[in-house]
């Protein structure tokens, strides 16, 4: 069997890896949940790999209770969406749009200088 692909970002650079041909063991998926939260108590626990945003991680890295790995693969960025009812905007929704519009980009310009 081929194995399974997934997208990611190498060096600033889409890169496609295909699992089948990276490892040799066999990784067997045995926790699943809905949340950051229960993923991150799982990796402090010693359950295995998490894969999270960084903001949730940020104390525990700095404590040096989490670790990071594999720096050079990070995941191919999500699109976030503002969605609004309306097409005439109050000065407060756009000022919300444009905060967030700031923050995601310096977010997103600060994971990619490490």
């Amino acid at each position: 069997q081929g194995g399974r692909s997934w997208g990611s970002i190498r060096h600033g650079q889409p890169a496609r890896t295909n699992r089948a041909a990276r490892c040799k063991a066999r990784a067997t998926r045995a926790f699943e949940a809905s949340t950051g939260d229960a993923v991150r108590m799982a990796a402090l626990r010693g359950h295995g790999l998490a894969q999270l945003p960084s903001y949730m991680l940020r104390e525990d890295l700095a404590a040096g209770r989490l670790v990071r790995i594999l720096e050079e693969l990070t995941p191919a960025p999500t699109p976030l969406h503002a969605v609004y009812a309306h097409r005439e905007l109050s000065a407060t929704v756009r000022l919300f749009i444009a905060y967030l519009e700031h923050h995601f980009h310096a977010q997103h310009a600060r994971v990619h200088e490490r």
